[in-house]
């Protein structure tokens, strides 16, 4: 629970954030917040707007971690999470840290 986050889409802003604040560097977190509220001043909730907001995520993850198959050995197709890492700007990499220790992130992979 300590690595929620809970968005109220409808008025744009974080409900629970983990106590240490977010993992989300803060230019993307503001980048974030303000796509999630003209997302919401500009649609209904329908399947277009379910699938707007998954994009906006998926974009996000993109841009912050988008490199990750750089870092994948050809010998052994193995990821490379050292390297992956150290090549990240310092800002991202307690995200990215994260994200790569999640069970989600080997699935993934």
């Amino acid at each position: 629970r300590d690595e929620m986050l809970i968005v109220d889409l409808d008025n744009g802003k974080f409900i629970e954030i983990p106590s240490h604040g977010s993992i989300i560097p803060l230019p993307y977190r503001k980048q974030l917040i303000k796509k999630l509220q003209n997302l919401v001043r500009s649609h209904s909730e329908d399947a277009v707007f379910e699938t707007s907001v998954a994009n906006i995520f998926v974009k996000l993850l993109y841009r912050l971690i988008g490199s990750y198959y750089h870092h994948i050995r050809p010998e052994n197709n193995r990821f490379d999470p050292a390297s992956f890492l150290a090549d990240l700007p310092s800002f991202i990499q307690p995200f990215a840290e994260k994200l790569t220790e999640a069970q989600s992130w080997s699935c993934f992979l």
